[in-house]
């Protein structure tokens, strides 16, 4: 059966007994006077139940009552007896946002400062000879690979000792109202964002906040301020990145400084080598050396095999005891002495080598001057390096690049009026349909609810 209200049975009820209601005019005034209600207010019931489809009459007159009409009636009913309360609603809802409009000009208001940064290349070595050599024994130097700038930079802003300074800097510990120095570093580090972006740049985002109640000039201090320690954070970045770089330069320095003298001193040991062995062996140009001597020993050894005939045909043609043959065989000697001295390197001169030395000597000297050009080149890149480290030491440019300065702001970012207002409208009303329909459910009898609390009030 139909679900109805107390006041739709009633006007059924009137409508069963009196049917010419629905159509006659004066049947309805008399009848309503009955009951104690005016002809309009039960020809709208009237009209309602119609429109409910509980009643229905053909054009010869004719009433009927459907109690088995749509099932939906009820909720049908509920809906207009929340439409018969949509001005209370409306007011409610007004009301509620004039109170959100109100107190969205007393809250706090935020203020936000950005920045973007970026980070140039990292300065490159300009020798040739170091970019052969990066990533190799010498990348301890610090000529590999390093970790990116723009990750160094935002450790840097994150740090303790980028807080304290801007806390310091701008006396926020009062400014912030804070109970302690940690919780003044706390609020601050909260109202810092700083993310990279895809593009490998910086962005540094930072909020300022007013006390409730904000005055004209409290806002106005409060953009100048969050302006002023955007600027400032970037301008400390700047300083502690300079003075980062100038340590790692200082310790690159004293480093290359130490390998430089270490390979001073190696060339020096490697010259002092090649000395040795040149006094020693004799050794000046082995290769211009070796073929003057073989020059040397062929003309003596010809010379030598011609003394030789000499002597052979005096000894076929004279006595053995003649003074030419006596001669001519010290002339022989001697150029045999002169011969073997030759291929031994035991001339008077000590420029001719010993032939069966030569192989070792050749050996040994090659690697003394591989050792001399080793450390000579060394000694090149050392000088350029050493040099680019003193120069890096005591330079004082900017190290990073600001893309985007940070600016005066112009509009607060929160609290969001409009949308506040908006949000807290919607919910009201959202929240008096609620509690009317709650309300109505109670009130109808037929409504579970209110069965429920009149067995509780038994």
């Amino acid at each position: 059966m139909q679900q109805l209200t107390k006041h739709e049975k009633k006007i059924l009820e009137l409508v069963r007994k009196h049917p010419e209601i629905v159509d006659d005019r004066s049947e309805r005034v008399k009848v309503a006077e009955e009951v104690g209600i005016s002809e309009k207010t039960l020809r709208n019931r009237i009209a309602d139940l119609k429109r409910f489809k509980l009643i229905t009459d053909n054009k010869r007159g004719k009433v009927k009552i459907n109690l088995l009409g749509k099932s939906k009636s009820k909720g049908v009913s509920l809906f207009f007896n929340i439409l018969k309360h949509i001005r209370f609603i409306i007011f409610g809802t007004f009301i509620a946002m004039m109170i959100a409009a109100g107190i969205s000009l007393i809250m706090p208001k935020t203020y936000e400062a950005t920045a973007q940064i970026f980070s140039p290349k990292a300065e490159e070595v300009t020798s040739s000879v170091s970019m052969l050599m990066q990533g190799l024994t010498l990348g301890g130097f610090g000529v590999g690979a390093s970790v990116p700038e723009v990750f160094v930079f935002t450790a840097i802003l994150k740090s303790r000792t980028m807080m304290d300074s801007i806390v310091n800097a701008f006396d926020l510990e009062k400014e912030f109202h804070a109970g302690s120095w940690e919780e003044a570093l706390s609020i601050m580090r909260s109202r810092i964002n700083v993310k990279v972006t895809d593009e490998g740049t910086l962005f540094m985002r930072v909020i300022d906040v007013t006390t409730w109640f904000p005055t004209e000039k409290e806002e106005r201090n409060i953009r100048n301020r969050v302006i002023d320690m955007a600027d400032y954070l970037v301008r400390k970045l700047d300083h502690i990145n300079i003075k980062r770089k100038a340590e790692e330069a200082h310790n690159y320095r004293v480093t290359i400084e130490a390998r430089y003298k270490q390979n001073l001193d190696d060339l020096h040991s490697a010259e002092e080598a090649m000395k040795v062995f040149t006094e020693q062996y004799g050794v000046y140009e082995l290769s211009e050396q070796t073929k003057n001597q073989i020059s040397a020993a062929t003309t003596i050894y010809t010379n030598l095999v011609n003394e030789e005939v000499k002597l052979q045909f005096l000894q076929n043609s004279l006595e053995n005891d003649n003074p030419q043959i006596q001669i001519q065989q010290k002339v022989v000697d001697t150029f045999k002495e002169q011969f073997d001295k030759l291929i031994q390197g035991k001339s008077a001169s000590d420029i001719f080598l010993n032939f069966t030395e030569v192989p070792e000597l050749s050996i040994q000297l090659v690697r003394l001057k591989r050792e001399i050009e080793i450390q000579s080149e060394l000694f090149k890149f050392l000088t350029q390096q050493l040099e680019d480290a003193r120069l890096r030491e005591r330079k004082e440019t900017p190290t990073l690049l600001v893309l985007d300065y940070p600016k005066l702001p112009e509009k607060r970012i929160k609290p969001k009026r409009t949308v506040m207002v908006l949000m807290v409208g919607v919910l009201t009303a959202i929240m008096l349909v609620f509690l009317i329909a709650i309300k109505e459910s109670f009130t109808d009898p037929d409504s579970p609810w209110h069965q429920v609390i009149n067995n509780l009030t038994k």
